[in-house]
C-alpha cells in the first residue's frame, strides 16, 4: 500500500510534444521496503501552442533498477548521460530535437549519435539509431552485446525495436517519454516478455530534469521564434 506519512512529490518532465505534470507515488512491501514507484500524469502543457490541459489519471510504471547492476556501474550512469547531454546540445544547436545517446563497452564509449532526422534528412535518424550503427561498425558484429545504451529521453518504439534487435545488453534513459515511450511508458516494446531478447536492466530518471530541461528550452524557443 502506498505510503501516507509523506506527501508524493510533484515534478515535471518535457518530451518533444510538452511538459507533463507528473505526481509519484511509492508503493512498499510488507518488511517497509521499497516495492516500486507508480508515476501519474496530472497535467499536460503543450510548447507551441502554450495551453495546460488536465488530464485522466494516468498510470506510468516506472523502471526499478535490476539486481543485476553492480554499485560501480550504476556510479558511472550520471557520468554516461552527461556525455548523450553534450550530444543533445549538438543537436539543439543544429536545430534538431535535442535527444543525444552513447553506446558504452567495457567501461568506454564506442559511439555517440544525437537526432540528425532534419539534417540528413532521415526519418530513422534518431541519437540512438546513430549510435546503435555506429556501434555496431566499431564491433564489426550486428550483436551489441555486454553494451549499454544511454540515452537522454526514452527510446521511442522505432528506436526500442532496433535495441531488441542489436541485443544491446542495458538500456539506460534520462527523461520519460508518455507520448511514444517504449520502456514502459506508453508501450513496453523494449522489456516485453513477448520479444526474443531479454535487457539485462532497464533503468530510467537518470539525470531526468536536466535531460527534460533541455527538450523544454528547445520547443520554447521554437514557439517564441528564436534560434533553435
Amino acid at each position: 500500500m502506498p505510503d501516507s506519512s509523506t506527501k508524493p512529490p510533484v515534478r515535471r518532465f518535457s518530451t518533444e510534444e510538452g511538459e507533463y505534470l507528473v505526481q509519484d507515488e511509492v508503493f512498499l512491501r510488507n518488511d517497509g521496503s521499497t516495492d516500486k514507484t507508480v508515476t501519474t500524469a496530472l497535467t499536460f502543457r503543450d510548447f507551441l501552442t502554450g495551453r495546460t490541459v488536465p488530464l485522466r489519471l494516468r498510470r506510468i510504471p516506472e523502471q526499478r533498477a535490476a539486481v543485476t547492476v553492480s554499485a560501480e556501474e550504476r556510479k558511472l550512469d550520471s557520468v554516461f548521460m552527461r556525455e548523450a547531454l553534450l550530444l543533445a546540445r549538438e543537436a539543439f544547436d543544429g536545430s534538431e530535437v535535442p535527444v543525444g545517446a552513447v553506446v558504452v563497452k567495457d567501461g568506454k564509449i564506442i559511439s555517440r549519435g544525437r537526432n540528425r532526422v532534419m539534417e540528413l534528412p532521415d526519418p530513422t535518424a534518431h541519437a540512438e539509431v546513430l549510435a546503435i550503427r555506429d556501434a555496431a561498425r566499431v564491433l564489426h558484429t550486428m550483436r551489441l552485446t555486454g553494451c549499454t545504451l544511454y540515452t537522454t529521453l526514452e527510446p521511442c518504439y522505432m528506436c526500442a525495436g532496433a535495441l531488441v534487435h542489436s541485443r544491446v545488453d542495458r538500456i539506460v534513459f534520462g527523461a520519460a517519454d508518455p507520448r511514444t515511450g517504449s520502456c514502459g511508458s506508453v508501450f513496453t516494446i523494449a522489456g516485453s516478455p513477448l520479444v526474443n531478447h531479454r535487457f539485462r536492466d532497464i533503468t530510467g530518471g537518470v539525470m531526468a530534469e536536466e535531460c527534460g530541461r533541455i527538450l523544454q528550452e528547445f520547443f520554447e524557443s521554437r514557439r517564441h521564434g528564436r534560434p533553435g
